[in-house]
């Protein structure tokens, strides 16, 4: 219950004014009313406005950016480019190569000792096709760091990265 600071009197709390005196319920007055509050959609200046996309727009191109390098590192050029030679010379009658050059666009070299020649790799999870002129060759795949190893129908060759 309020009080009416004029007379005195009881007065129910959202009265507005006093019944017996007619005086304004001062706790009414001091409450805000819903034009005094400032509402959600209240007008946001255009310097913030400019701010706040700046941010979105830098917060997009992050993502974008992280994204980028994600895929990058994980694409088959990553994984295995470069020039890879092999610890033990592969027995001359193996379709294992003496030498193979990964280049970033899926093109490749290969040096078998009977034919050197340009082809195109594809890897599948643990398997690289390797496809030349004459032939496509499918290896298991298997990559840790600079040493890679690749299987065909039993030999297993491990090749070291050059620097």
């Amino acid at each position: 219950m309020a009080y009416c600071f004029n007379c005195g009197q009881t007065m129910e709390d959202k009265s507005k004014y006093c019944i017996d005196c007619g005086a304004q319920n001062l706790l009414i007055l001091a409450q805000p009313t819903q034009q005094d509050r400032p509402s959600t959609n209240a007008h946001v200046p255009m310097k913030s406005k400019s701010k706040i996309m700046i941010a979105v727009i830098a917060c997009v191109v992050a993502v974008v950016a992280i994204i980028g390098i994600v895929v990058a590192a994980s694409s088959p050029s990553a994984l295995i480019g470069g020039v890879w030679l092999p610890e033990e010379r592969p027995y001359s009658g193996s379709d294992l190569p003496r030498k193979i050059e990964f280049f970033s666009d899926g093109t490749c070299f290969c040096d078998a000792g009977y034919i050197m020649t340009n082809g195109r790799y594809t890897i599948d999870g643990k398997r690289l096709k390797i496809t030349l002129s004459h032939v496509a060759l499918t290896y298991d795949l298997n990559v840790r760091g600079n040493t890679l190893s690749l299987s065909l129908e039993g030999e297993t060759v491990t090749y070291k990265r050059e620097r």
